[in-house]
């Protein structure tokens, strides 16, 4: 009787045990965003239109229930309508129904659902702002950070929507927080001890809390620590992992394994060697790459694989460059003028490919997709021969079978040691933003041709007023303006933002959508600024070349010309503003917007103008059209 009593009771046991196990998920990895098509967006005609738009994200680690959304700065959050997955889940077309109120950069991220807020992939900034043809730096500002600054991280530490920095700094060895605030201005925060020589830094969330943390490597020490976020722009001590390798400079993180907790890829310029190593000692034998696999608490696994690089491996990225699902590594290798190729097996583990030669003395590099074709490419920094290499992705196979690029090459400023892919100009390409040694930013805008000879590119080049020997670059709206700004690191001390200046959506409108010949028209410009701040200037009305008339902005412009000044038939009226965003910075990039009138229907385009010059309504860019 005992046993008959004891038999149903290990049956339920095991049914429960069996529907439990049936009901665990199995972890969701960590989304990686590598790129958003198209990288920027126009503003809505009017604050309040609803417009719809799509977003297709390229990266890896995407789940079927993929939850996209934007994030405005001070403002809320707008989740896609719906978010289509490719098989491998390295592709999301995500569709938007929504309002874009006004010039600003939203922050794009994708979670791994409603219920799983924890795993949410890095930040993309969007710039919703009109288009310019060109770059222009309305102000350059400087501050002061401890010791000489060798790298830095960007990212919001304390949640009040605004982009802030983590510096590391060499001689006094210390990681430096500056909080952002609006207007560009950054205020000193915390500072924490590193170990010695920090060299490289990264801000993800490394035990999955939702707060971004840091990770950093002490070259001297042949470590890497970890700070993690309190999520009020503070951070509190983590664990210091023991790297295998020797003299670890640069880190990426990513989910490489696939098992929901973000991991580390860190580069060691001496490799597994031992003794004496750069840069007391010269340097000939390969490097290596050590892999920290994340337990998802902030502590971490040393991976046995340690793929092998080329001699002085000075920069990794992660991407999955074949679009198979598994993160891929490139290193650039500065004294073997390569790039090592691993090819992620999904695991945790990587295949090493063939390499691919560069330039002379690579020192940096930038993944996007350059050529709006679906597959993520490289620019690469030659700091030897002073350029920058484009690596047009034209295949790459599965694991192991390497890659094949079509490279050009564009001249940069003196020795260039970083760069960046953003777009700059918001003209739907990504451009190239590189920093020289000798503290000068080169902006080079891309266009239709992808950076290739057929259509010359010019690029612009900005002092950041600051001492010699720049180490660090980083893209970001530092003041809220809706253009992406540009932050260098200086080993004087110091930092420098290097500010655009905000270009205001200008909206002309017709008060009479079917204007017939004889009766007065009147037209409304709108100049919408930035973070709703009122702008002051003049607009003019043209009729072609031929001034209606100018007045001083008042939130709305109109004119109401008669019949003498309007002429008969189709008519082309431009609406140009002069002044300032309500930032406080020159119009250096003024806006105008053209209308044309015909039977039944009203035509808006936007356009910028850099210091009001005229305008090729031949060779215009990105129109946006309403009825």
């Amino acid at each position: 009787m005992r046993a008959r009593k004891l038999l149903p009771g290990f049956s339920i046991l095991s049914v429960l045990l069996c529907a439990a196990a049936s009901f665990a998920q199995t972890p969701s990895p960590v989304p990686l965003i590598s790129q958003v098509t198209p990288p920027s967006l126009s503003p809505a005609p009017t604050p309040t239109q609803i417009v719809q738009f799509s977003l297709t994200i390229s990266g890896a680690n995407f789940p079927s229930n993929a939850v996209v959304k934007l994030t405005l700065p001070e403002g809320p959050s707008i989740y896609a309508a719906s978010a289509s997955v490719n098989a491998t889940g390295t592709q999301i077309v995500a569709q938007f129904n929504t309002t874009l109120p006004r010039p600003a950069v939203y922050t794009v991220t994708v979670a791994n659902g409603v219920n799983n807020p924890t795993r949410v992939s890095n930040v993309f900034y969007l710039p919703v702002t009109p288009a310019a043809t060109t770059v222009g730096i309305g102000q350059t500002l400087n501050g002061f950070v401890a010791g000489m600054p060798s790298a830095m991280a960007i990212g919001d530490f304390n949640g009040d929507g605004y982009p802030d920095i983590a510096v590391v700094s060499q001689n006094s060895n210390t990681v430096s927080i500056l909080l952002g605030a609006p207007g560009g201005i950054f205020n000193p925060g915390a500072s924490y001890p590193s170990g010695n020589l920090p060299s490289g830094i990264v801000a993800a969330d490394l035990n999955g809390d939702g707060v971004l943390d840091l990770a950093f490597t002490n070259a001297d020490d042949n470590t890497v620590s970890i700070l993690l976020g309190n999520g009020d722009g503070t951070f509190r001590l983590g664990t210091t992992i023991s790297d295998p390798g020797v003299y670890p400079t640069h880190l990426v993180a990513a989910d490489f394994n696939t098992d929901g907790a973000l991991d580390l890829a860190v580069i060691n310029v001496c490799g597994p060697g031992t003794g004496t190593c750069f840069p007391q000692a010269g340097l000939g034998t390969p490097g290596s790459v050590t892999l920290l696999l994340g337990n998802g608490d902030g502590t971490f696994t040393v991976s046995a694989n340690s793929p092998v690089t080329g001699i002085f491996p000075s920069a990794i990225v992660a991407a999955d460059l074949n679009a198979d699902g598994a993160i891929d590594l490139v290193v650039a290798n500065q004294i073997s003028n390569t790039l090592t190729l691993l090819m992620g097996n999904g695991d945790g583990t990587f295949t090493g490919a063939a390499d691919v030669p560069t330039r002379n003395g690579p020192t940096a590099m930038a993944v996007a997709d350059f050529n709006n074709d679906g597959k993520l490419d490289l620019a690469v920094t030659n700091s030897v021969d002073q350029s920058v290499s484009v690596f047009l992705n034209q295949n790459c196979g599965a694991s192991g079978s390497g890659c094949t690029f079509a490279t050009n090459s564009l001249l940069t400023g003196t020795n260039p040691i970083a760069v960046s892919a953003a777009d700059m100009n918001a003209d739907g390409y990504v451009d190239l933003v590189v920093l020289n040694v000798n503290n000068t930013v080169t902006v080079i805008l891309n266009n239709e041709a992808a950076f290739a000879p057929s259509i010359p590119v010019y690029p612009f080049t900005f002092s950041t007023n600051a001492g010699q020997s720049a180490p660090d670059l980083a893209i970001a709206d530092f003041n809220g303006d809706g253009r992406l700004d540009m932050a260098t690191l200086n080993q004087s001390g110091s930092y420098s933002l290097l500010l655009q200046t905000a270009v205001p959506q200008v909206v002309l409108t017709s008060g009479n959508t079917s204007p017939t010949y004889g009766f007065a028209v009147t037209f409304t410009a709108n100049v919408n600024p930035s973070l709703g701040a009122q702008p002051t200037g003049t607009v003019t009305l043209f009729d072609g070349t031929f001034s209606l008339g100018a007045v001083s902005l008042s939130g709305k412009y109109r004119l109401a010309p008669d019949h003498r000044d309007v002429q008969r038939g189709r008519q082309l009226f431009v609406q140009h503003f002069s002044g300032c965003d309500g930032d406080g910075e020159p119009g250096a990039n003024d806006a105008d917007a053209e209308q044309q009138c015909e039977h039944r229907c009203v035509r808006a385009a936007l356009y910028s103008f850099r210091n009001g010059a005229a305008a090729d309504l031949g060779n215009t860019h990105r129109h946006g059209e309403f009825l």
